[in-house]
């Protein structure tokens, strides 16, 4: 990603997702409901569990953007479960 610094932690995301995203996406969306199933397990878990890393109380609001974000991606990708399958199996990727 040339417009981020290439030692700070969106670079490195960054750097991961593009070595290890699609291997990743491509085996955890071949069953969409085990994949949103986890997705509101991990919700879950975050809203019980402290936060190690970033202060919840000092960053309520955009962790609760954040959390918004998630909700309503795994409502998406079950509401558009269908359409992902056939791109899927378009693509020749396996569902599960």
């Amino acid at each position: 990603m040339p417009d981020l610094p290439p030692d700070g932690e969106p670079a490195l995301y960054a750097a991961l997702n593009e070595t290890l995203g699609r291997e990743i996406n491509g085996w955890g969306f071949g069953d969409i409901d085990r994949a949103a199933a986890h997705m509101a397990e991990a919700l879950d878990w975050d809203q019980t569990h402290a936060n190690g890393y970033t202060n919840k109380a000092t960053h309520a609001a955009a962790l609760a953007q954040v959390r918004a974000g998630l909700v309503a991606l795994r409502a998406s990708v079950l509401d558009e479960k269908d359409d992902i399958r056939r791109e899927r199996t378009a693509n020749g990727l396996a569902n599960r």
